[in-house]
């Protein structure tokens, strides 16, 4: 990953998350956490700080955004069942609408080939439109979504897709297809209903 720390989107950085710059994660994060506080039910200590439900140490793997060497967002991403998960991301208030969120999930997207699933908790509708509308663009409208239940989460809306599925032959995404159980074939975004179409039944916080 280490081609990672000399990513950069215009003026931009994007690095990994390592022990020298864990506390610019773990500061962001606190705000973060008390942000989807009234969807999560998240509580602070004692001190009145929100602590991160995710470190970004093995299994995962984290990113910051800089811009102008300021961190004003970070990705973190772990994996189940060989499928690479967004677990946490997020880009402060006063940064977004500006695609600042959009380039740094596709960078990250490139950076890191296979099948994906992006989770956003319910009642997060505002997240689920923007990882739809970057996902779609990503993929050229080749992804699925669903409402699933999520042993960790509950109900949540999930997005899966392959990192460059548009590059993909139509056999070797049926062989992607396979690391995707759930699901028998890639659907069309629908512009109308905002909806995709397959065959296939139709993170979690996740502002950007």
């Amino acid at each position: 990953m280490s081609q990672a720390r000399n990513s950069s989107i215009n003026r931009n950085r994007l690095v990994i998350i390592d022990d020298d710059n864990m506390q610019v994660y773990v500061n962001l994060a606190r705000s973060y956490e008390a942000e989807f506080s009234d969807l999560t039910h998240k509580i602070p200590n004692e001190l009145g700080i929100f602590e991160p439900d995710t470190i970004p140490v093995f299994p995962y793997t984290g990113y910051l955004l800089y811009i102008d060497n300021i961190p004003i967002g970070f990705c973190v991403i772990g994996s189940i069942n060989e499928v690479n998960d967004v677990t946490e991301f997020y880009i402060i208030p006063s940064m977004r609408k500006n695609k600042f969120g959009y380039n740094m999930a596709v960078t990250v997207f490139d950076l890191h080939k296979g099948a994906w699933q992006v989770r956003q908790i319910e009642g997060a509708a505002s997240a689920s439109e923007f990882w739809r509308n970057v996902i779609k663009r990503y993929t050229q409208n080749i992804f699925v979504e669903a409402v699933v239940s999520d042993p960790d989460w509950g109900i949540v809306t999930r997005q899966q897709f392959v990192s460059n599925a548009k590059k993909l032959t139509h056999e070797n995404q049926a062989q992607q297809n396979e690391r995707l159980p759930e699901l028998s074939i890639f659907g069309n975004y629908d512009d109308r209903t905002g909806h995709v179409t397959s065959s296939a039944t139709s993170s979690l916080k996740n502002p950007a």
